[in-house]
């Protein structure tokens, strides 16, 4: 009898535990209907992160709104197109709406630059699976990637014009981010600021309009803006200054570019110099007894001949 009643009681303690064990129910479509709120995007390859809408219409029948995305169109996709959350081993994307959303959620996706690949791509996104909501009529949305021609990148001799010091040197061309370029080694320097520049395929000039990537304190194009660290009283400090063309010395440096996306020749004019500053250890800097350090004059009329068998490896540092 007493074994009994230790079984019933075993079994009435297990139906207890049953009925409060919280049942995972997938939430039925009530009225709500989700789809793209924009079917075509078209963009650059070397544009950035962009945000594709998703919404949802009507009354959901229950959060969050599960949803399962699709990409098609390249035999490896995220070779072409990154997505947000996207599995490397999938083409399947899963997003959630939550209760708080608004009943909308952004695709992340940032195309991927190809700079030894000149063709264009069509990416159809497509909505396939949805809990809390019935898939619409914009269940997909097609994404037109449009090829940015690339450069050559990789070492050019430079001869400048009349009066240029030193009369020879080697340029070297790099990739960097977001489609830029980096020039470096200018002047046969491995000291001089990395210059930033961009590709114009209609005028087919590639242009370094005063952008620096790194390289110590630098005043660009003549500019007057130094960045100084604070240092301790007598401290050296080296500030790169970097002119372009025109009195100013800030007109841009301009090199045209060949059928065989390499660059060719220039007219503009570049100068590259160093100076010592000495702290005085409140934040504020004298120049130093020390002459300027004249790297190299480029005087224009320049020609530059692409030298076959350096290229570059890719690179992507900061812009």
């Amino acid at each position: 009898m007493k074994y009994m009643k230790i079984a019933a009681m075993s079994l009435m303690a297990a139906a207890l535990f049953c009925s409060c064990e919280k049942k995972n129910v997938t939430p039925g479509p009530g009225t709500g209907v989700v789809g793209f709120t924009q079917t075509e995007v078209t963009m650059l390859e070397t544009d950035g992160l962009t945000y594709i809408p998703i919404a949802v219409t009507g009354e959901p029948g229950g959060y969050p709104v599960t949803l399962k995305i699709t990409a098609e169109g390249s035999e490896d996709v995220n070779e072409v197109l990154l997505i947000s959350s996207t599995d490397p081993y999938s083409n399947t994307t899963t997003l959630y709406i939550g209760e708080d959303a608004n009943n909308t959620v952004n695709l992340q996706v940032s195309p991927a630059w190809r700079p030894d690949d000149n063709a264009d791509y069509t990416i159809t996104l497509t909505i396939v699976e949805a809990t809390g909501s019935t898939i619409g009529t914009n269940n997909t949305c097609t994404v037109y990637i449009k090829n940015v021609p690339a450069v050559q990148y990789g070492q050019y001799t430079v001869k400048g014009g009349q009066g240029s010091t030193p009369a020879t040197w080697y340029l070297t061309l790099k990739q960097g981010a977001n489609g830029t370029y980096l020039m470096e080694n200018i002047f046969d320097s491995t000291e001089t600021p990395v210059l930033v520049g961009e590709f114009d395929p209609e005028t087919m000039k590639l242009t370094f309009d005063g952008r620096i990537n790194g390289k110590g304190s630098t005043s660009y194009f003549g500019t007057s803006a130094y960045y100084y660290e604070n240092l301790n009283e007598g401290d050296i400090q080296k500030v790169w200054i970097v002119q372009g063309g025109g009195r100013d010395g800030q007109e841009p440096v301009v090199f045209s570019v060949n059928e065989q996306y390499q660059i060719t020749s220039t007219s503009s004019s570049l100068v590259a110099l160093s100076m010592l500053y000495v702290s005085n250890g409140e934040g504020g800097y004298d120049p130093s007894d020390e002459d300027p350090t004249y790297l190299g004059m480029m005087q224009g009329n320049t020609t530059l001949t692409y030298n076959e068998g350096t290229d570059m490896d890719d690179e992507y540092p900061f812009k």
